[in-house]
């Protein structure tokens, strides 16, 4: 979507308020409860310029009296921005959010912001602990309208030490004019939890317990829990040692590989607990799957051990048998997700798609017999 200039109604401009306005009023609410409405330009001249559905959450783009708000949404959570006025000539950070997302203004002459802190690197080299998952989530971000729009992780990184690198690129024939500075990104000045989750702490199982502990986040200097933790049900567990890997003239040590699958209403989710903490968000179960084809990937990878996945199914799916060469893992299914590794018979990776799959509902019945569809690429 883009943002569109307040002034003369445009059909644009006609959409996005229709789409967003209905995060507004939730937005004021959330300024009143946090006793911040003189801060504000007065809520009758809001106006809905776009809105943006993210990975965990929505953000509502806002004019009012000429200043841009904020407003990000999640399922329990309302994070508002200072009003503020675009500095023309320069990027200038608007907000960062417990959520993981910065929200900033840049010149019109720039094409592309990529924004980034160290915050979010992780003990492994490797890795870090940026968002992860299906689409864009790449730092690099483009500019619509004045506006970028970073969803850098899915925890809480206010207080961080952001840069920006600007890219200007008028032309894509011509080469692009790269600058790299350090920025300051506030915190929202309303953050409230407007949602409040009950939860029934007797019901948890060790499944629950484990998804939850994972769900507490990276630790370190990026920390805080998960969005929305306490909304997150347990899905399907895969907990093994990756073998040492001693083959083609390298070698690598074992490694304890545990996953953690996790759904709450809107999406689905796999909480990496080691050999490196990371959260990444796909879409629902509902969304994958459809009667033609009620089982569907959502992530994966290949090690020396052989193929270890996860999984969505339908709703009457119970249990699923897995088949790869001589290699066969009957898998209890689990709020509609698997998970699982089949083994590599010489070593090489091979794609989810050499997997024959055979579906049974509850009572034993057959519901589907096919080739397990491949992993998205991430």
């Amino acid at each position: 979507m883009t943002v569109g200039a307040v002034g003369g109604e445009s059909e644009a401009d006609r959409v996005a308020s229709a789409s967003g306005s209905r995060d507004l009023d939730r937005c004021w609410a959330a300024v009143e409860k946090a006793g911040k409405a003189a801060e504000y330009p007065d809520r009758e001249t809001w106006q809905v310029v776009d809105d943006r559905s993210l990975h965990l959450t929505r953000l509502t783009m806002i004019k009012a009296d000429q200043q841009s708000i904020f407003c990000e949404t999640s399922m329990t959570s309302v994070a508002v921005s200072k009003p503020a006025t675009s500095k023309a000539q320069q990027i200038d950070g608007v907000m960062a959010t417990p959520n993981g997302t910065v929200v900033g203004h840049a010149p019109s002459s720039v094409t592309a912001v990529a924004v980034w802190s160290d915050g979010l690197e992780s003990d492994d080299p490797t890795s870090t602990h940026a968002v992860s998952g299906y689409g864009r989530h790449d730092s690099e971000v483009e500019v619509q309208d004045g506006v970028f729009v970073a969803e850098l992780a899915h925890h809480d990184i206010t207080g961080l030490q952001f840069t920006a690198t600007t890219i200007k690129q008028a032309d894509p024939a011509q080469e692009r004019e790269i600058h790299e500075t350090a920025i300051r990104v506030p915190e929202p000045l309303v953050n409230v939890i407007d949602r409040p989750v009950d939860e029934n702490r007797s019901t948890r199982d060790e499944a629950q317990r484990g998804l939850e502990s994972c769900l507490e986040g990276p630790g370190g200097e990026a920390g805080g829990p998960v969005v929305d933790a306490p909304t997150w049900r347990a899905g399907a567990v895969l907990d093994q040692q990756v073998k040492e890997d001693t083959g083609k003239g390298k070698s690598a040590a074992a490694y304890d590989l545990e996953w953690r699958v996790a759904l709450n209403d809107h999406v689905t989710a796999v909480c990496r607990v080691s050999p490196v903490w990371r959260f990444s968000a796909y879409p629902s179960p509902d969304e994958l799957t459809s009667a033609e084809q009620p089982i569907a990937t959502v992530t994966g990878e290949n090690h020396v051990s052989g193929l270890s996945l996860v999984g969505v199914t339908s709703e009457e799916i119970a249990r699923v048998e897995l088949r790869h060469g001589e290699d066969t893992e009957v898998v209890s299914v689990r709020e509609r997700t698997f998970a699982a590794t089949l083994a590599s018979a010489d070593g090489e990776p091979f794609e989810a798609s050499k997997i024959a799959v055979v579906a049974y509902d509850a009572d034993g019945k057959v519901v589907h017999e096919g080739r397990l569809p491949d992993i998205p690429k991430q």
